[in-house]
């Protein structure tokens, strides 16, 4: 197992030795002074640790801006609404999303990027003030000004959540836990007797382990309480049954194993999402689950001509690949009437 860093040893001490896998992470990403988002990242993208569909790819803001304009007509036909992106990083998808929208010639619509990395808002603000649109660093903010009506999407904001790691020990689902032992992070398996509202596999094998993104919940529940009327596209990767992957992300690299521990605060760290959940979790908020489909499937309903433009965009064919980028991202779009 990877060295502890010192920072993350002193709080793990000051713990009493030992802290869940979600507690990891959420420090590892979190933490203000020494975590990733908290104090670590500046780029997204060719020159950092890693790329989003909307790094790679204009034409993916494009078909979310024709989503976006198609659900406002049905919702908001006397055009008072704003657009609400949720983890804006360094503002490639407002960026392509606005272009979009202002080259289909439709009416200019407030535009909010909500961003709470203090490092990434930092980055925006040249994106904010080149094309007009408003960073946030909250989404009661962003509603607020709203008024409650909002068609708000997100770009694997979900998958960056501490997720709760579990592993069926034969008997039943324990929780993931790391303790030091000279110096190092080592895995064991902590009780787990908090009552959860995620899916778990009916019969799960021996030593088999999935993540929940409680933590997810929460916030919709708190974050979202003012939205009174409109959409919510979500895009992630993961699938509509618990997930099991992890990985981390350094210098464009896809790290897992043991290594994800390792660098805590210098890397990236990410967590597969379970969309059954989401569905879930939203209709209990009493939302309209409207589709859930793979990547691929979005972009081929939203984009004029994909196929043809994907045979001449390399960077478009891997995000509309239903083997690659396609089949690996999840669509759900959920509604607020």
């Amino acid at each position: 197992m990877p060295k502890c860093e010192p920072w993350l040893a002193d709080i793990i001490n000051r713990a009493g030795g030992a802290i869940t896998f979600a507690q990891f992470m959420g420090f590892a990403l979190y933490d203000r002074a020494h975590g990733y988002y908290g104090a670590s990242v500046r780029q997204v993208g060719k020159s950092g640790d890693f790329s989003t569909s909307a790094t790679l790819c204009p034409a993916f803001g494009e078909a979310i801006a024709r989503w976006a304009l198609a659900r406002a007509k049905e919702d908001f036909p006397d055009n008072e609404f704003h657009l609400v992106e949720v983890g804006a990083g360094v503002g490639a998808l407002a960026k392509s999303v606005l272009t979009a929208w202002r080259k289909i010639g439709v009416p200019e619509v407030p535009y909010s990027a909500v961003e709470t990395s203090p490092g990434l808002r930092e980055a925006l603000a040249p994106q904010a003030a080149e094309l007009g649109f408003t960073v946030r660093d909250g989404i009661p903010d962003a509603l607020a000004a709203a008024e409650g009506r909002a068609i708000i999407f997100s770009n694997e904001l979900v998958d960056a959540f501490p997720a709760r790691q579990l592993c069926w020990d034969g008997e039943d689902w324990r929780e993931v836990g790391l303790r030091l032992v000279d110096g190092e992070l080592v895995e064991g398996l902590l009780p787990f007797n908090d009552p959860v509202d995620a899916d778990a596999p009916a019969k799960p094998r021996q030593g088999q382990r999935i993540f929940i993104h409680p933590s997810y919940h929460a916030w919709l529940e708190t974050e979202l309480a003012d939205w009174r009327r409109g959409r919510l596209l979500t895009i992630d990767y993961g699938a509509a049954y618990p997930a099991s992957e992890v990985r981390a992300y350094r210098n464009q690299q896809g790290i897992d194993g043991a290594e994800i521990y390792a660098h805590a605060g210098q890397q990236d760290l990410t967590c597969d999402v379970n969309f059954a959940d989401l569905q879930r979790w939203g209709e209990q908020l009493g939302w309209t689950t409207v589709s859930l489909l793979p990547q691929a499937g979005f972009l081929n309903h939203w984009l004029p001509d994909a196929e043809t433009r994907a045979k001449l965009d390399p960077a478009l064919a891997f995000l509309a690949d239903p083997f690659a980028a396609g089949g690996a991202f999840q669509t759900l779009e959920q509604q607020r009437a």
